[in-house]
């Protein structure tokens, strides 16, 4: 490129010189179309120099990698000369301060949380607080899964790609607390309970959020919550049959 510059800024002059002499015809036309052909060229030439050198440079910036905080690599995943796909992890680097550990959640979860927020968090039963840094706001388009990424504080004696345990919260909404004995589910059908409402035995159906402990937590049924008072059975249910009435017997104590 400095060449063919260096042959331009040589041409400039007799070009000029050439059309100067045209205009008293004391050059003829071919001779100055010979020498602006031969200008044209090298600016030509000079352009596509240029853009084969603007593709190099962007190849080579594509061999650089830059993390994105400081930090001392942990541990190296390629080899000089292998092929590297894109979205594939090269090295493990360990932060100065903190150490970032990725959480993958599906949807529902990743609505009730927020970027700055502390999750608790388990190392070796040891307890601790992550801070959310990033949330994904597109799934994984296999795993439809969200990408969560959690600061861990390195005061816990964590070491790169150890593994730590933590709690994401879930918002249930209004639910149900009850002894498991008292969901019947057979598997086929939706699972329900035996209720008593004024003497008499009704089935209500139900959804099952998850466990407790011992107890089951289910879904809020609207027609339940209509009722008012109301008595659940946890035992027995084979002894009660839907719509049979109960009588109330008064014993001595």
């Amino acid at each position: 490129i400095a060449a063919l510059d260096a042959n331009i800024k040589q041409n400039q002059p007799e070009l000029a010189r050439l059309q100067d002499l045209k205009k008293s015809n004391a050059v003829s036309q071919n001779d100055l179309d010979k020498l602006s052909h031969q200008n044209d060229n090298l600016h030509a030439k000079k352009r596509s120099l240029e853009a084969q050198k603007d593709e190099a440079q962007s190849l080579f910036d594509e061999t650089m990698l830059t993390a994105p905080f400081a930090g001392t690599v942990a541990e190296i995943f390629k080899k000089n000369g292998e092929t590297i796909n894109a979205g594939e992890p090269v090295m493990l680097l360990g932060g100065v301060d903190s150490l970032q550990a990725p959480v993958f959640i599906p949807s529902h979860l990743q609505k009730s949380l927020a970027k700055g927020m502390g999750l608790d968090a388990q190392y070796q039963n040891q307890a601790f607080t992550a801070t959310i840094k990033e949330i994904s706001h597109a799934a994984n388009p296999k795993s439809q899964l969200f990408k969560v990424i959690l600061d861990v504080p390195m005061g816990l004696g964590l070491k790169s790609g150890e593994q730590i345990i933590s709690y994401v919260p879930e918002q249930l909404g209004e639910h149900y607390t009850l002894p498991f004995e008292a969901v019947v589910d057979d598997g086929i059908n939706k699972p329900y309970l035996l209720v008593i409402d004024k003497q008499k035995v009704t089935q209500v159906f139900t959804t099952i959020i998850g466990l407790r402990g011992e107890d089951i937590l289910l879904d809020l049924n609207t027609d339940m919550g209509n009722m008012g008072a109301i008595q659940v059975v946890t035992e027995g249910h084979s002894h009660l049959t839907v719509g049979q009435h109960l009588t109330q017997v008064e014993t001595d104590s």
